[in-house]
């Protein structure tokens, strides 16, 4: 478990955060990543200057290697390793944006046997990242996310979860919807070591506490392991 926080701006024209867009794509063999943001395939996001984007790189392999980036400007606030047969491991970075970004590029794992799943999440008028908390399990497929507490009126909850698993799962089977999430998106890579990841938003009006709900898949191997996080924005 690590507590992270980092201030990201003094002053902001908006008095509560909004999330702007994402966009999530995976690839086999370790490869980099590489996310257009601008793709208008798909949900185009109009990345501007002061946004604040968050990006997690998700990997099933072998051992405790940690992530990193392609793309400059951005800093680790998030690190779990879950070790089984088959090995989760989760990065999570953030960057300030200077309003040049269009593209968002992981760096290869290395290993020909991983599978990767890559993901960037934009925020606009985040004020600082409260904490981020991060947990990792053995024998589990499910990953399951820390509780919260200390939580205001504003404030976003961006929920993660990662399982690596075996070989045949993760072509076809996602994390189910999470019900006390939005903005809910999941993807799958099938190589040696499988990858599923899903993120997930809950906005925080009344409550003092947030207890997010399991990512349940359709996941059944006994030798998986999966790391799970959560950051609370201001």
């Amino acid at each position: 478990m690590s507590v992270v926080t980092s201030l990201l701006q003094e002053t902001t024209q908006y008095r509560i955060g909004q999330f702007i867009g994402s966009n999530m794509f995976n690839r086999s063999n370790g490869a980099s990543v590489d996310l257009d943001m601008t793709d208008t395939s798909a949900r185009p996001v109009d990345i501007q200057e002061g946004d604040l984007i968050i990006a997690i790189m998700g990997r099933g392999g072998t051992g405790d290697n940690a992530g990193s980036m392609s793309s400059t400007g951005y800093t680790k606030i998030g690190r779990q390793f879950s070790n089984d047969t088959y090995d989760t491991n989760l990065d999570v970075f953030y960057k300030i944006a200077d309003g040049t970004e269009t593209n968002i590029i992981s760096a290869s794992t290395g290993n020909a046997a991983d599978s990767v799943v890559f993901c960037a999440m934009v925020f606009r008028g985040v004020r600082q990242i409260k904490y981020c908390l991060s947990r990792d399990q053995q024998n589990v497929d499910d990953p399951n996310i820390n509780n919260v507490t200390d939580l205001n009126y504003g404030n976003i909850c961006l929920v993660i979860g990662a399982s690596a698993h075996s070989v045949g799962e993760a072509a076809a089977d996602f994390f189910e919807q999470n019900g006390d999430l939005v903005e809910f998106t999941t993807e799958a890579e099938n190589d040696t070591n499988d990858l599923t990841l899903g993120v997930g938003i809950r906005y925080i009006t009344n409550e003092t506490g947030f207890a997010p709900g399991r990512m349940d898949g359709n996941l059944s191997s006994g030798s998986s392991s999966s790391c799970s996080a959560i950051l609370v924005l201001d």
